[in-house]
């Protein structure tokens, strides 16, 4: 796919070798990263789809030691599913 920037200013960048290339990293390394949640990066349909600047603001959060687990999670419960509230 490609990188486009929108009329708002908008940095999206379309496919895993887009990513791939815009942070320094094959293609294969990139989607275990993305399929890891390691990455700030979402699906639209089959396709991987990045912002710019937000992995450049992750980035620099990892440079600056603050690790993969910068990204903010959903709260899981230990099986790895969503926590319910009691009722």
């Amino acid at each position: 796919m490609s990188d486009q920037t929108s009329d708002d200013g908008v940095d999206f960048l379309w496919g895993c070798k887009a990513i791939a290339a815009f942070i320094d990293r094959t293609p294969r390394q990139t989607f275990h990263l993305l399929e890891a949640k390691k990455l700030p990066a979402g699906k639209v349909g089959a396709t991987w789809v990045g912002s710019k600047s937000t992995l450049t603001k992750h980035l620099h959060r990892i440079a600056r030691g603050e690790g993969f687990d910068a990204l903010p999670r959903p709260d899981l419960a230990p099986s790895g599913r969503e926590k319910t509230e009691d009722r």
